[in-house]
């Protein structure tokens, strides 16, 4: 009976054993895990960061276009008003000529 108690006692003493082994790995990959949630959490920011900074990237750059737009349309305007006025200007000096080529 004595051997029974002991081998009981033995096999008690190496469950645990194995239990605490078992505890302690459990714990580990609590840690890992939670770990592994800050990591997945930081990556997320960051990710979220850049898509902002994107977002912005992009709407400077959009908003650059359009105002560069905006001066090419002006800048055309005014070069096709400066052919007008060379073109008036042009229209006066031959009425000019002509003007004296008759007083001639």
């Amino acid at each position: 009976h004595a051997e029974a108690l002991e081998a009981s006692e033995t096999r008690a003493a190496s469950a645990e054993a194995a239990m605490a082994v078992a505890e302690s790995a459990a714990t580990k990959l609590r840690a890992r895990l939670r770990q592994i949630e800050s990591d997945a959490a930081t990556a997320k920011a960051a990710a979220a960061a850049a898509e902002r900074a994107a977002e912005a990237k992009v709407t400077g750059l959009t908003n650059r276009l359009v105002d560069a737009e905006e001066l090419s349309e002006r800048s055309a305007a005014r070069f096709e008003g400066a052919i007008r006025v060379r073109d008036m200007a042009f229209a006066k000096l031959k009425a000019t000529q002509q003007e004296l080529e008759e007083v001639k």
